[in-house]
């Protein structure tokens, strides 16, 4: 369910030319560039690590995606 929610707020419609995803939308519509972040909210690390490798793997966010750990967690245990 994760990856098809991903999927369908990442991806745009390949069958449209020059169409963009909703996530896109939403960061083209984020005025002040010093804020120009998209938090997605999941229930787990393990999710959180799933959502990072999906999202890495679509060529126009690959790169683009930060893993946000608890700022309590031990960072060699961490997710």
């Amino acid at each position: 369910m994760l990856t098809q929610l991903l999927h369908q707020l990442a991806v745009p419609d390949r069958s449209l030319a020059d169409s963009t995803s909703m996530l896109e939308q939403e960061f083209a519509d984020i005025d002040d560039p010093d804020r120009s972040r998209i938090l997605l909210p999941v229930g787990s690390c393990a999710e959180a690590k799933r959502a990072d490798e999906y999202l890495n793997a679509v060529p126009e966010w690959t790169g683009r995606i930060t893993l946000l750990v608890s700022d309590d967690a031990d960072l060699d245990n961490a997710c």
